[in-house]
């Protein structure tokens, strides 16, 4: 493995760099599309939480959790090439956030055909269920992916750290 990382450590600085660009312009992007929905007033039409919920869902999934997952990477990267880095705190606690990731997808698809379905047609679980069983079909893969790379990164730092030691 020291080998790889020596052979291809320009790569990898690059990488990490283009990782961590990509993460903040994500993450300042959506902050920026919040502050713009905030400010237009469109932030909170209804009176109701729900329709507010259905404006900030899409930000989190699609700005906010990836970016944090793609620093979350750079910070991976970068501690594989430099002898003397410390994990940072998404590294240390990458675990925890794609658990949360997960759950937050899950609930997501949840609170969708739940609230959202029971807003439009009332309650009528014979209309909401097969629906919602449906998305949860297509989300339980993206889950167990989630799962599967929280065990790997809590697993792979301390045999990288004790891989660091040795040499």
């Amino acid at each position: 493995m020291n080998t790889f990382i020596e052979n291809n450590r320009p790569w990898l600085k690059f990488y990490c760099t283009t990782a961590r660009i990509v993460g903040w312009v994500i993450l300042i992007l959506a902050a920026v599309i919040a502050a713009i929905g905030i400010l237009s007033g469109n932030f909170l039409f209804g009176n109701l939480p729900q329709s507010r919920l259905i404006y900030i869902q899409p930000l989190i999934f699609t700005g906010v959790l990836p970016g944090i997952l793609i620093l979350g990477i750079a910070q991976f990267i970068r501690y594989l090439f430099e002898s003397r880095y410390k994990p940072g705190f998404l590294l240390r606690h990458g675990d925890k956030i794609l658990y949360l990731y997960a759950f937050l997808l899950i609930a997501g698809v949840v609170w969708n055909h739940l609230i959202i379905s029971m807003m439009q047609i009332g309650i009528n679980f014979t209309k909401i269920i097969p629906v919602m069983l449906a998305s949860l079909v297509l989300t339980v893969p993206k889950v167990l992916i989630l799962i599967g790379l929280a065990q790997v990164v809590k697993r792979i730092l301390p045999v990288i750290e004790e891989s660091k030691t040795l040499v």
